[in-house]
């Protein structure tokens, strides 16, 4: 806690992650590039707030798929099993479908006990049979941003 908005994480991917038809899928992570309290667990992917109080969360996950059919795609930030969160776009057969595409969201939420948990998902509605998406990660993959996936968040001061 105190006066450093700790406790503090960012975790992102570095490897890409198929993702199933319609279902919400939980996005991984290899990295962490920072965290303070040792809060971000890899290996279950998780933010765990040790503590209570409000934090603000922020999430980015970059699809990719090779069809230009048209697609729905959702990011989500989970709070104990259960979606707190989500945006979702639908891009129609005109997007650049051989580019990944980016999608964030972001909340303020109030813990209010120390064992809450967050966890970031990611889902794309699409037509079977042309294809299946992935959750992009890696270091400027495809020439994009170095944290194409990632996941943060801090305690807000209060």
């Amino acid at each position: 806690g105190g006066a450093n908005n700790t406790p503090q994480f960012f975790a992102y991917k570095t490897a890409t992650q198929g993702i199933t038809e319609e279902t919400y899928t939980k996005v991984t992570f290899q990295t962490e590039l920072y965290d303070s309290g040792g809060d971000f667990d890899l290996s279950n992917d998780k933010f765990v707030t040790g503590e209570t109080g409000k934090f603000f969360l922020f999430a980015q996950v970059g699809f990719f798929h090779a069809s230009n059919n048209g697609h729905e795609f959702r990011t989500a930030i989970y709070k104990n099993n259960s979606i707190l969160v989500s945006n979702s776009i639908y891009l129609n057969n005109e997007f650049e479908y051989n580019k990944p595409q980016f999608f964030n969201v972001s909340i303020i939420d109030n813990s209010t006990s120390s064992s809450d948990y967050y966890e970031i998902f990611a889902r794309c509605d699409y037509n079977a049979s042309t294809g299946s998406p992935q959750v992009t990660g890696g270091s400027g993959q495809n020439g994009y941003t170095s944290y194409e996936t990632h996941f943060g968040g801090f305690k807000l001061i209060q």
